[in-house]
């Protein structure tokens, strides 16, 4: 289980944190003690650095907080899909010659 588990008040997203220990042990105790909790569907985790040593934070996600963030990320990934479609392609090399 995670060293420190911050409550937060109600309404507000529950956060597990500790200092990075080896990532196998970190994130396995925080992708355990996360997912036991009832309604937990995915685990949002990252690396934040800070003042003192760097943390792994891991967020239980629900079905509904899941889909927000798959809809963000399908968001942020439409328009470098359609600049690369958009994008000419270079088929050969120019010869010094030709400009």
């Amino acid at each position: 289980m995670p060293e420190e588990e911050k409550t937060p008040p109600a309404g507000s997203i529950v956060q597990l944190v500790t200092p990075i220990q080896t990532l196998n042990e970190q994130l396995g105790a925080h992708l355990t003690g996360a997912l036991q909790r009832t309604g937990t569907v995915a685990v949002l985790t990252s690396i934040v650095p800070g003042v003192g040593p760097e943390r792994v934070v891991s967020v239980p996600l629900s079905a509904q907080q899941f889909h927000a963030v798959q809809s963000i990320l399908q968001q942020l990934a439409a328009p470098e899909e359609a600049a690369a479609v958009e994008a000419p392609r270079s088929l050969g090399f120019r010869g010094e010659d030709e400009e």
